[in-house]
């Protein structure tokens, strides 16, 4: 029956008949089709049919689904509607039901969703995925670290975006939310480290009657090669020491034949998960040599990295997993090319990890400081470009002077389309009690101070009170300086200000209120001295005031952007400007209010840096940016 209606259904799709289909799809769910095989004839319906075709099918498919009660499956659907049509007003609510039935159970669901934004009007690719970095942490959930291995989360501290992580040595570690999510590992369901915890009998069954299926587990859950010696070390308290060898050699056999596990022979016999299974168990020594080469796996052979070209080294490189198989390679690499010195600065401009930038940067600096130099120079004339690089160095301190660093990280902050870098951008500004600001405050005369106050004032990035922190500073420093007290219109589109309303209606009615309730319950912990709840609570009420109090000023003197009056003649508010480097790319940005500001999809605040630039210009006219010169070719409305 299933196979004549799928047929039916191909058939149907192909001649256009969308409603005739649609019925043919009821009576498919009715079949109990493999949710896979539902979801494959909707990627048929996404490649030939109309674009709203297929989220239909997917919302009738999500509602079949909840009526069984097959939430998880269900999820899918929904997230897959996600990519296909983000603006549904009724994705948002069908997730966070659809959440709150499969994980009703959890303490913190309800917050989470509030963090996340998802149901609070924030968009939602942007609130599903911090849903699921903030779920991955909830209290009791396994995780494995390369460095220290298994653990569990023992606290998620939402309010500071922090997690507290207990391994099973007894060591305690604190990261923050977004470390702790590219940090860690999370073991599968019914993955060795799983069984360990929840299920111990059901391991020790499996170490009796399938070793190889114990390994493989553990292989998986740990993401890294593994050599025999280590796989003992780890397994052997379980297995026991005397029994190990027995247990080794029955594993073995059904490692050796399976296809998703790979060997290495060099330098000692390893072995390693994948998730695409090899056409072969055992890799042979060619293949491991052709596939290096494409950066499939994690080996490597020195006699090739002299032939290979720098993009063929790299892909190489990047195929690496571990901290030490890099470092080995970085090694060997100086060691047989003589043009080692310009892959290392190709290297530090990739995105790798900041272990590997650290080995490169001790190196040219030690034995290359020409092309180290020459390396800086160019991460910072094109910091953009190369943000990541420059972000690692900033955070360092090495190289730049304070006020070219707090000017590029500005930029950064305003208009970098990763929220990471951004966020990273900010973290770096404000460690240390703003150490960079005073640093670079030394360097800077009066005329110059009082333009980094004014960016300071316009950002959106920045905190409230860290904006009044950082001219504080100023002030201090500059006595002449003060802020002005003039009021100025806050132009906006009307959009923009209903946001804006609606925030100010969220603060004042849901998030005062519970910072009151959180004051009062962290009271009543004793002590206030010592009452780190109630510190944290009464921190987060002064920061929620200020945010308060500055979106009624602004929001005082806010007036509607009207699209008949937007000025095209030269750039104004309201306007989307096209802009032209000397080598002919192209960017383009609108240029609306501080409540519009989206930097993702171009728009820029009017009081932002650039388009305080950009104001006034008209054709042809060019402004500098990132040490740029970039050209006005074009101007229209943006409303």
């Amino acid at each position: 029956m299933g196979a004549e209606l799928i047929k039916l259904f191909r058939y149907q799709l192909g001649n256009k008949e969308y409603i005739e289909m649609e019925g043919t799809w009821l009576e498919l769910l009715e079949t109990n089709l493999d949710l896979g095989e539902l979801l494959s004839l909707v990627e048929l319906a996404i490649r030939w049919g109309p674009s709203e075709l297929a989220v239909t099918l997917l919302w009738v498919l999500a509602t079949h689904l909840e009526d069984q009660r097959r939430y998880q499956e269900e999820l899918t659907v929904l997230r897959r509607i996600v990519d296909l049509n983000p603006q549904d007003e009724k994705l948002s609510r069908a997730i966070s039901a659809c959440l709150k039935s499969l994980h009703g159970e959890e303490p913190l669901l309800e917050k989470i969703l509030q963090k996340a934004g998802l149901g609070y009007g924030e968009p939602l690719n942007e609130a599903l995925k911090r849903f699921d970095r903030y779920f991955s942490l909830i209290p009791g959930r396994l995780i494995y670290d390369q460095e220290r291995g298994a653990g569990r989360i023992k606290n998620l501290d939402l309010l500071f975006d922090r997690v507290l992580v207990e391994f099973e040595s007894g060591f305690e570690l604190t990261v923050d939310v977004q470390s702790a999510g590219n940090r860690f590992r999370f073991p599968a369901e019914e993955g060795f480290f799983y069984l360990k915890n929840k299920e111990p009998e059901k391991l020790a069954q499996m170490i009796a009657t399938d070793p190889a299926e114990v390994v493989r587990r553990y292989l998986r859950d740990i993401g890294k090669r593994a050599s025999a010696g280590e796989i003992e070390e780890a397994l052997a308290p379980l297995v026991g020491r005397e029994n190990f060898s027995g247990f080794w050699e029955r594993a073995k056999k059904g490692l050796n034949a399976d296809p998703q596990i790979v060997i290495q022979n060099r330098p000692v016999r390893s072995y390693r998960w994948v998730d695409q299974p090899e056409d072969r168990a055992e890799v042979t020594e060619g293949e491991e040599k052709r596939k290096a080469k494409k950066g499939v796996v994690s080996e490597y052979d020195t006699s090739e990295l002299t032939a290979q070209s720098a993009q063929e080294v790299l892909k190489g490189f990047e195929g690496l997993r571990s901290a030490s198989e890099k470092k080995r390679f970085l090694e060997d690499l100086a060691r047989v090319r003589a043009d080692w010195e310009s892959l290392y600065a190709l290297f530090f401009l990739s995105a790798i990890d900041t272990r590997c930038r650290s080995l490169i940067m001790e190196r040219l600096q030690r034995e290359k400081p020409a092309v180290w130099d020459k390396l800086l120079e160019s991460i910072l004339t094109d910091y953009r470009a190369n943000a990541d690089a420059f972000l690692y160095l900033a955070e360092k301190g090495a190289g730049f002077s304070a006020r070219q660093v707090v000017s590029r990280l500005l930029d950064i902050m305003e208009m970098d389309s990763d929220r990471g870098r951004r966020n990273q951008a900010r973290k770096i500004i404000a460690g240390e009690n703003y150490r960079l600001i005073a640093d670079a405050l030394a360097e800077l005369n009066g005329e110059e101070a009082a333009r980094l106050m004014q960016r300071i004032k316009s950002s959106r990035s920045l905190e409230p009170f860290q904006q009044d922190e950082i001219v504080n500073l100023i002030i201090s420093r500059f006595a002449t300086l003060a802020p002005n007290q003039e009021s100025t219109v806050v132009w906006s589109s009307a959009a923009g200000i209903e946001r804006a309303r609606r925030e100010l209606d969220f603060l004042t009615q849901q998030e005062l209120p519970k910072s009151a309730e959180e004051i009062g319950r962290a009271r009543a912990f004793g002590d206030l001295s010592e009452n780190y709840e109630y510190k944290a609570a009464k921190e987060r009420q002064v920061r929620l005031m200020e945010k308060i109090r500055r979106l009624q000023s602004e929001l005082k003197h806010a007036q509607a952007l009207e699209t008949d009056r937007i000025d095209t003649s030269r750039v104004n508010i309201g306007c989307r400007v096209q802009l032209a480097d000397e080598e002919g790319r192209i960017q383009e940005f609108a240029i609306l209010g501080p409540w519009d500001s989206n930097p993702e999809k171009g728009i820029i605040s009017f009081q932002s840096p650039l388009a305080t630039q950009l104001l006034g210009k008209k054709l042809g006219e060019s402004v500098v940016m990132g040490e740029k010169k970039w050209t006005v070719r074009m101007i229209t409305k943006a409303l």
